[in-house]
C-alpha cells in the first residue's frame, strides 16, 4: 500500500475542505500510475487522456450523484433540498453551487446516469450468445449491480416525470426507446421459448418497478453486498419468467 506522502492541500491553497480531501483521495488511489504522468506548464495528463483537472471534476460530480440519488430515494426529489444534499456530502450549500446551480439540474444528471447504466446492461445481454430469458437475466444482474454502484441512476426511475417541463420531451423519449428494446428482447425469449408466453410490457415493467425500490433498503454496509443483490435479482427474474422445463415442443407453454 502506498505510504501517506501525499498532503492535504494548505488552507491558503484556495480549495475548500471538500477539493482538499478529493485531492488527497484522488492522488492517494492514482499513485501506482504516477510514472505515467508528464508535466507541463498548463496541464498535467496520463498519457493521450483528460487532463488531471477535468478528470477531479467529473469525479467529484458524481461523487454528489450517486448521494444526491440516495437522497431522492430516501425523501423523494419534491422533499429533497440542495441543503439536505449538502449534508450529506459534508459540503456547504456554497461548495454544491459550484457543482450543480440547482436540485433540478441534479436530477438531469442523474437521468442521463441512469440511461447510461441501463444501456450498458443492456448492450452486455444483447451480446451474449444464449437464449432470450439468460439474456434477459443477464441484463437484470448488471443493471442492479449498476444501480448498487450509482444510486443516482435509480433516482432516474423513481422521479422520472420530475423532471422540469422543458426537458421532459426528451426524457420521455429516451425512456421510450430504451422501452422498446427491452420488450424486444423479451418478446426473443418468448419466440424461442425460453420465456413463458406473457406481454413484454408486464415483464418490464415488473422488473423496471422492482428496481426503483432499491434505494430505499439498500445500504454498501448492510446485511447483502452490492454483486448479492445483483444475483439474486438476476436469479428471481428468471424464475418469474422461465417456461416450464416440460413442455412439448411446439406447444405454447401458458395454454391451458
Amino acid at each position: 500500500m502506498p505510504s501517506r506522502q501525499f498532503r492535504r492541500p494548505r488552507a491558503h491553497s484556495g480549495l475548500s475542505q471538500f477539493d482538499a480531501v478529493f485531492y488527497f483521495e484522488f492522488k492517494f488511489y492514482n499513485y501506482e500510475v504516477k510514472s505515467r504522468m508528464h508535466i507541463n506548464s498548463k496541464v498535467r495528463k496520463w498519457g493521450n487522456g483528460p487532463d488531471v483537472a477535468s478528470v477531479a471534476h467529473q469525479e467529484k460530480q458524481r461523487r454528489i450523484l450517486r448521494e444526491a440519488g440516495a437522497v431522492f430515494g430516501e425523501v423523494g426529489y419534491h422533499n429533497a433540498t440542495m441543503e439536505l444534499i449538502a449534508k450529506r456530502l459534508g459540503l456547504t450549500k456554497a461548495a454544491l453551487y459550484y457543482y450543480f446551480t440547482d436540485k433540478s439540474q441534479i436530477l438531469l444528471r442523474c437521468f442521463d446516469l441512469g440511461f447510461e447504466v441501463a444501456e450498458a446492461a443492456l448492450d452486455a445481454a444483447l451480446a451474449l450468445d444464449a437464449r432470450g430469458l439468460d439474456r434477459f437475466a443477464l441484463f437484470v444482474e448488471r443493471y442492479v449491480e449498476g444501480i448498487v454502484a450509482s444510486l443516482g441512476a435509480c433516482a432516474a426511475g423513481i422521479e422520472l416525470r420530475s423532471a422540469p417541463p422543458a426537458e421532459m420531451p426528451g426524457v420521455l423519449k429516451k425512456s421510450r426507446a430504451f422501452d422498446r428494446r427491452l420488450r424486444d428482447l423479451v418478446q426473443e425469449g418468448i419466440d424461442d421459448r425460453s420465456i413463458a408466453t406473457t406481454d413484454p410490457a408486464l415483464a418490464v415493467n415488473w422488473v423496471m418497478g422492482a428496481t426503483t425500490l432499491l434505494p430505499r433498503w439498500y445500504r454498501a454496509n448492510g446485511r447483502y453486498s452490492g454483486l448479492q443483490v445483483a444475483k439474486a435479482y438476476g436469479d428471481l427474474a428468471r424464475r418469474m419468467l422461465s417456461a416450464p422445463a416440460t413442455a412439448a415442443p411446439g406447444c405454447n407453454p401458458a395454454s391451458p
